[in-house]
């Protein structure tokens, strides 16, 4: 039995129902609640879009389910064929049974028709149409599977190496993972490979078959400066979330794994973003360093500068005491930290809002950096090797 567009089978029977109700609770863009998911922890990280400061980080290398954040790399393949040619807007895809059997959220799309690239891509960044998303997908690599070797292989080139796709919508499966940060740079290399194309994702709503279809992205239109990107669900991933943010030239992305609901997702992600862009860069701390930094003076620390052609990162705030509290605090977490030192790098003299990132200097090489902040991520800071 075939069901049209416009045509859903959950009236035909109890047991269609309870089918309908079973499978439109997979994967949805974020506007659904699970009941029985159990309570879980957030990771986040906040990014500096042109600098690549970290703002805010927990558990930001901590791989998860990416839902249909998915989508966003599907996008960024579309996006890259539409400026190489090898697709157009208007060019018209048809629809295989495989792609309109896909599990909701869909456009219920009918095999044999066909739809557009632009609407295409309309259905995946407001209703994260599934079945749009195969089309796509099917279109551009022969097959699903193929797609998402295709996504997986420029997710590595984006420098995304703890991610590894397995579809083109993010239905659910246990080897298709990515953590924060990750996306992150997905988030920040599709504004900036593809400007003309990311304005997609500022869409409110779409209007396909006489149906009209809204965003998910509740933070479009009621947060300052939001202008995309996605949100994601499924059960095991629970709710996500990447954002795009610009104040006062200043543009920040910010990425939620794992919220309990759509609402505690919402409201984390205006938390971690507000405090970033008004510079309340303790944030970035574990909890417990946050607390300890609060309420204890500040660790003594020797603050000559130490030899060594190689510093790290590990914050920036508009507040030379924040940055400084972080740069004590994260030298009492590294190996060997009593060969290092402090260091706060002040603004230039031209900006307008300064910027003092927090820095432990004292490295020969670039490796002896990058182990000091391997050991700060595994204790939940952020953490970027500079050179001095």
């Amino acid at each position: 039995m075939q069901y049209r567009t416009g045509n859903p089978f959950w009236f035909q029977s109890a047991k269609g129902a309870i089918l309908w109700l079973t499978m439109i609770l997979l994967v949805v863009g974020g506007s659904a609640s699970p009941t029985l998911a159990a309570k879980r922890t957030p990771s986040a990280i906040v990014i500096n879009e042109a600098t690549g400061e970290v703002y805010f980080a927990r558990g930001a290398d901590r791989q998860g389910y990416p839902a249909s954040l998915t989508k966003v790399m599907t996008l960024y393949l579309v996006f890259d064929a539409l400026k190489n040619g090898g697709l157009t807007l208007d060019r018209k895809l048809p629809v295989s049974p495989v792609a309109a059997g896909r599990s909701p959220t869909k456009l219920w799309l009918a095999p044999g028709t066909a739809i557009t690239v632009r609407e295409a891509i309309l259905a995946l960044v407001t209703l994260s149409a599934n079945d749009a998303a195969t089309v796509l997908a099917e279109a551009m690599g022969g097959t699903e599977r193929q797609f998402a070797k295709m996504m997986t292989a420029r997710a590595h080139e984006l420098g995304m190496t703890q991610t590894r796709f397995m579809n083109a919508s993010g239905l659910p499966n246990s080897a298709q993972v990515s953590t924060p940060r990750d996306m992150a740079k997905l988030g920040i290399a599709i504004r900036r490979d593809f400007p003309e194309y990311y304005t997609f994702f500022s869409t409110r709503e779409f209007r396909y078959n006489g149906r009209t279809y809204r965003n998910h992205n509740r933070l479009l239109g009621n947060f300052q400066g939001v202008d995309g990107i996605k949100t994601g669900y499924t059960a095991a991933s629970g709710f996500n979330l990447v954002s795009s943010a610009e104040r006062d030239g200043t543009r920040l992305v910010g990425v939620v794994f794992g919220g309990n609901t759509a609402a505690a997702r919402d409201a984390y992600m205006r938390t971690i973003l507000t405090n970033a862009f008004d510079g309340q860069g303790l944030a970035t701390m574990p909890p417990k360093v946050l607390e300890a930094s609060i309420k204890a003076p500040s660790t003594q620390v020797d603050r000559t500068v130490s030899q060594g052609r190689w510093g790290i990162q590990v914050g920036a705030f508009r507040n030379y005491g924040a940055a400084q509290r972080l740069a004590e605090s994260a030298i009492t977490i590294v190996p060997a930290g009593e060969q290092l030192s402090v260091k706060v790098a002040g603004p230039g003299k031209k900006t307008r809002k300064p910027l003092y990132r927090a820095r432990l200097i004292g490295f020969s090489t670039i490796e002896e950096a990058r182990k000091a902040c391997d050991h700060l991520k595994q204790n939940n800071y952020g953490c970027l090797p500079v050179s001095l």
